[in-house]
């Protein structure tokens, strides 16, 4: 199996899902699109997997990839291609599907719990994860766009996930960041943030091994679900 990934900065990348899709046999094509690399298109490949950013999604002019991003997600849903956007990727996918994405209430920064709806309890997204607790970084939400399946929400952010059909998947979270990713995100946090940098830095370093193992198991559902479409092409 072959995963299409977007990479949007260079300390956003896979994190916790790069060994498990490895050991599931599943070949990435990682664009880092801030790079330079090209835009793929999703045709061919078994899934795609667009990451974070610092960006917001309408920085079209500053960022002119994130054009081609958005045709490549909308080819992906006409396609059928599994498609899992993490955060920024989250956002695209949403804005792919004409669905605002704004300023949140509030921002999130740090390790959130993520409560499930009846909907996400049931979907096979999250099998074997009643509890999820996850690193959070955003200022902007998505709206649930017209159709999709309301899957999670947090204290702070009404919208954590939504799935589009069966295989189209939206994550406001973070599963995949790992403790040194971690601390290289935070050397980013605003003069009024700051003081709680060693904080955060301790509290998802103390929770990997629990993160990582969450991850892992998002990662083997979402490519048992792109396997499972792969089988029905």
């Amino acid at each position: 199996m072959r995963a299409l990934v977007f990479q949007h900065h260079a300390d956003a990348g896979l994190g916790y899902f790069a060994e498990p899709l490895a050991q599931l046999g599943v070949q990435t094509d990682v664009r880092q699109l801030q790079a330079g690399d090209t835009v793929a298109a999703p045709a061919g490949y078994d899934m795609l997997i667009v990451l974070g950013g610092e960006m917001n999604v309408y920085m079209e002019q500053a960022h002119p990839w994130l054009r081609a991003v958005d045709e490549a997600l909308r080819a992906a849903l006409a396609a059928d291609v599994p498609v899992l956007g993490v955060c920024l990727g989250g956002q695209l996918l949403a804005k792919a599907l004409d669905a605002p994405v704004h300023l949140n209430t509030s921002s999130e920064i740090g390790l959130h719990a993520v409560h499930l709806t009846a909907a996400g309890r049931a979907d096979p997204l999250f099998a074997g994860l009643p509890e999820i607790s996850a690193a959070q970084w955003h200022y902007d939400s998505f709206a649930l766009p017209a159709g999709a399946v309301h899957l999670a929400s947090s204290g702070a952010c009404a919208n954590q996930a939504f799935r589009i059909g069966a295989r189209a998947y939206a994550l406001q979270f973070h599963p995949e960041v790992m403790p040194d990713m971690w601390e290289r995100w935070l050397l980013d946090l605003s003069a009024q943030d700051a003081a709680q940098r060693e904080t955060l830095q301790l509290v998802v370093a103390a929770a990997a091994p629990r993160l990582k193992q969450q991850a892992a198991q998002l990662v083997r559902n979402f490519v048992q679900l792109a396997g499972a479409a792969r089988s029905r092409a």
